[in-house]
């Protein structure tokens, strides 16, 4: 019986040489100060350093959750990903952390989703939204 293995050493040593990860794609170190932390490279598939453009001060920018319905883990689990990132970036490692994330507001999902509960984009709230702010339950569309 034939097996699929993975590409054999001389391959990966190749590789290694000319700068690509395992999935092939080339990387370039940039020019900056290495912190000394090591982190995933997505795009190589191996550990690199983590290189910042100053050395006193570490900027970082992240995608934040898309809201469309009610809150969820979902939502809070991109905060406290990047909040423990940050702080063993700033506790362990001594980097000033400046960051920024954003929250998606308009996106498909959220369209579809005011559709169903009956609000008509840019015409203020309809009579459907108003009753369920004061009632304080969501509306639903009658099927």
């Amino acid at each position: 019986m034939l097996r699929a293995r993975g590409p054999g050493p001389g391959a990966l040593l190749l590789r290694a040489a000319l700068g690509l990860g395992r999935r092939g794609r080339s990387w370039q170190r940039p020019q900056g100060q290495d912190t000394g932390v090591q982190v995933h490279n997505s795009l190589t598939g191996r550990k690199e350093p983590l290189i910042v453009a100053r050395s006193d001060a570490v900027s970082w920018y992240s995608c934040g959750p898309t809201v469309y319905d009610h809150a969820h883990l979902g939502h809070a689990c991109s905060y406290v990903r990047f909040d423990i990132i940050r702080r063993i970036l700033t506790r362990v490692f001594g980097c000033n952390v400046v960051m920024a994330m954003s929250i998606t507001d308009v996106d498909d999902k959220i369209i579809k989703r005011a559709n169903e509960v009956d609000c008509l984009l840019g015409l203020g709230p309809t009579p459907a939204l108003k009753t369920w702010w004061e009632r304080g339950s969501y509306p639903r569309k009658q099927a």
